[in-house]
């Protein structure tokens, strides 16, 4: 990795080889013996190392995201950096112009980062380190000085030396003679390219493109596979559900409003249980169906977070939950008014402050509004509620005092 100082451009990060080697067993010297630990003998190794194409720390994050996304989306390795399922080693240099003239500083490669804030901030600081040091000695330069491996102390937010970097010849490498050379011709590697699909970065665009989804969420849903694959089994393709009120898993519910429940409600339920939304058992038609009743009004979204708990362990229809737990919402507008009016009586700070600044309505017609969901239990329209407290808010403001000033009503 060489830092050339920070840059916003795209650039494609070529791999320069991945060696297919396996961890090996290791001894550990106690006091009176030595100890063998086989525990990750025989594990798959691979070690990536990409062409000089990075130029900044943030590129260095950016790319390190997207290669635990696509090692996990491709079900290469669970990514765990915390368990040492991944680490990241750059190679950190410096090109300096000074007087028409450029020179490049040793190469520190830091061993061993385990998250990507660590990637990010050693290569910042390395990179300061290694202008500092030619600041003061214009002989700190590549091959005048001994490459070096340095580790990063977290606590102080600097890499520190740790010795000289080995030379190739150090490694002592030498061919196999019992593992004769694999030739991968694009005969051999098209099927596999095949098999692969669609890769995260593509999906996500996909899916902001045709769907409207946000960026955020679309590296959210696209985070995993599987969870990716039941919104898109689920989003729907008519506004009809199945014969006799059994959802088909591409024909219910509505995009926006499915999205909006993969993003707040499923994903949060799958987190508080320390799965994936598949792990959770729904099936894409039935949250095809609940998208569909939140989306036609006949419940609520705050109803819907219940309807969602539910069918974690109910295998009845959505609309059958709503109805058997009192979930459906309220059409009625005389029982509406009588809870915006209740609320109103028991508000009386949020609507004088309604009453008395421009500035503060909004925030005291949402309160007002969240205050009638609560007490219709969430049986409430939310539209039709919004739409009454405003009428109400009318009705107030016309009977002012005469002198622009609104009536409020009394504490």
């Amino acid at each position: 990795m060489k830092f050339v100082g920070a840059s916003n451009r795209q650039s494609p990060i070529v791999n320069r080889q991945s060696p297919d080697v396996r961890h090996g067993g290791r001894t550990l010297r106690s006091p009176g013996c030595t100890l063998v630990d086989l525990n990750r003998a025989g594990t798959p190794l691979l070690e990536i190392v990409t062409e000089p194409d990075i130029e900044s720390g943030r590129e260095a994050y950016t790319f390190a995201v997207e290669l635990q996304r696509l090692v996990t989306y491709l079900g290469v390795s669970e990514g765990n950096m915390k368990k040492g399922q991944m680490r990241f080693e750059p190679n950190v240099n410096v090109a300096i112009e000074h007087d028409g003239t450029e020179y490049r500083t040793p190469i520190a490669e830091i061993k061993n980062l385990n998250s990507f804030k660590a990637l990010h901030s050693a290569i910042d600081y390395e990179s300061r380190r290694q202008v500092s040091q030619w600041s003061v000695d214009h002989d700190y330069q590549l091959g005048k000085r001994p490459n070096e491996n340095r580790g990063w102390n977290d606590d102080k937010g600097q890499t520190e030396y740790q010795r000289e970097k080995e030379a190739v010849h150090d490694y002592r490498y030498f061919p196999d003679p019992d593992l004769t050379p694999v030739v991968l011709s694009d005969d051999m590697l098209d099927p596999i390219r095949a098999e692969l699909g669609e890769l995260p970065i593509a999906r996500r665009r996909r899916l902001a493109r045709e769907y409207g989804l946000s960026e955020k969420d679309a590296e959210t849903i696209v985070g995993d596979r599987g969870t990716a694959d039941l919104l898109e089994e689920g989003i729907p393709r008519a506004h009809a559900c199945g014969e006799e009120g059994i959802p088909r898993a591409h024909a219910c519910g509505s995009v926006e409003v499915l999205v909006k429940q993969f993003v707040n409600v499923w994903l949060k339920l799958a987190n508080d249980r320390g799965s994936s939304v598949p792990a959770l058992g729904v099936d894409a038609g039935r949250m095809g169906a609940l998208a569909k009743i939140t989306g036609e009004g006949l419940v609520s979204a705050t109803a819907a977070n219940r309807i969602a708990e539910a069918m974690l362990t109910r295998q009845d229809t959505p609309e059958g939950i709503a109805h058997d737990l009192g979930l459906v919402q309220v059409q009625d507008v005389g029982a509406s008014e009588a809870w915006v009016e209740e609320t109103f009586a028991a508000n009386q700070k949020a609507v004088n402050d309604a009453m008395k600044s421009p500035k503060k309505m909004k925030a005291a017609a949402g309160f007002l509004r969240g205050q009638v969901m609560r007490l219709s239990g969430g049986k409430a329209d939310p539209k039709l509620i919004g739409e009454l407290i405003q009428k109400r808010l009318a009705a107030l403001g016309e009977g002012g005092d005469g002198q622009g000033s609104p009536k409020t009503a009394p504490e």
